[in-house]
């Protein structure tokens, strides 16, 4: 009898965990936590409403920052323009601070973000993000003087003066 009570309790006991799991599943499928189907419900928002809303901090020129009449500007700007284009949607530039990008798009104020961040908090050489834009060298300072301003027989060019000063060999002639 004690063999029957106890399968019985087991058999009770597993079903619940099964119940429980059942309505675990249902409640995280209906808070969005997980997806079955695969449908990007913010893809969908985008579509239904014509406009992809973008959030930035306009405070990180030349990415993005405010012209004179307070409207977005700069690198980041353009590029939620093209993407817009691009998927066939208008495009709204939300401008909030950088601490609350995040927040507004868990809470659905904005779609995504698009924003040149600061480095992070923790470890300040290394950046918060994978980079999308790499500017090369920062800086590129060519000087082509004409021969008689330097005297020689040839421009800086051909001597082989080129960017940041560095000299480069100059080509032997034909």
């Amino acid at each position: 009898m004690k063999s029957v009570f106890s399968w019985r309790r087991n058999w009770l006991l597993s079903a619940l965990i099964a119940a429980a799991l059942i309505i675990l599943i249902a409640v995280l499928w209906q808070r969005d936590v997980i997806n079955f189907a695969g449908v990007d419900r913010t893809w969908l928002a985008i579509q239904e409403r014509g406009t992809w809303r973008v959030g930035m901090d306009p405070s990180f020129p030349p990415f993005e920052l405010l012209d004179d009449d307070g409207a977005p500007v700069g690198f980041d700007v353009d590029l939620a323009h093209a993407l817009a284009a691009e998927l066939s949607v208008d495009v709204e530039i939300v401008t909030l601070g950088f601490d609350g990008l995040i927040d507004a798009v868990q809470v659905g104020r904005i779609d995504s973000v698009i924003n040149a961040p600061p480095r992070s908090a923790a470890d300040p050489g290394r950046p918060l993000h994978h980079a999308y834009f790499e500017a090369g060298t920062p800086g590129c300072a060519c000087r082509i003087a004409d021969h008689r301003d330097r005297g020689s027989g040839g421009s800086a060019r051909s001597r082989g003066v080129g960017q940041h000063g560095r000299r480069r060999r100059a080509p032997d002639p034909a």
